[in-house]
């Protein structure tokens, strides 16, 4: 029967000398950047608009939203916003990306897509790249309308400005 030399340290000896090694402030940073590192690549995009607005809703980092009383029949404001967002969002461009002396061409696309949920609701829907970036909610009565704009917060608030426009019965002036 062969015996085990015991003098010879085990494979994970290292390992666990090192985690020793780093216990305390060191492997809270070290455990943090694994975690920055790993976890993004365990969320999903949402892929349908009630998945975007509960998104939103529960806190997703970098977005926001915003709930407007309008003093508007449901049916003006819903044309309002549907026109402004069919002009302004239904874009198709090229990005260009350049770097010291490369560089790359991408497309770039946004779309919008307006539809109505019963005979006082709708949604207005914006994507780019065919990823959601923005819902808009309006509900109302004959004579006022509730609109809720869930979004991205960065970049994105001269859009929600420019819906709130829409909405309020201005002309149609596009954000970008």
């Amino acid at each position: 029967m062969i015996k085990p030399d015991r003098s010879a340290p085990a494979p994970l000896t290292p390992i666990l000398h090192l985690l020793k090694k780093f216990s305390g402030g060191c492997m809270k940073s070290l455990l943090l950047i694994v975690a920055v590192i790993l976890i993004p690549g365990c969320i999903t995009a949402p892929k349908t608009p009630d998945e975007f607005k509960q998104g939103v809703k529960q806190g997703r980092g970098m977005t926001k939203q915003v709930t407007l009383d309008i003093n508007r029949k449901f049916s003006d404001v819903f044309s309002s916003v549907r026109s402004g967002c069919d002009a302004c969002f239904n874009i198709s461009n090229t990005k260009v990306f350049t770097q010291g002396a490369t560089g790359r061409i991408e497309p770039n696309s946004l779309r919008s897509y307006s539809y109505l949920v019963g005979n006082k609701n709708g949604e207005t829907v914006i994507t780019q790249d065919g990823n959601l970036m923005l819902v808009t909610e309006i509900s109302g009565t004959k004579d006022s309308s509730i609109i809720t704009i869930y979004g991205m917060s960065f970049a994105w608030d001269t859009v929600f400005s420019a819906i709130e426009s829409w909405a309020r019965g201005n002309r149609i002036k596009c954000p970008f």
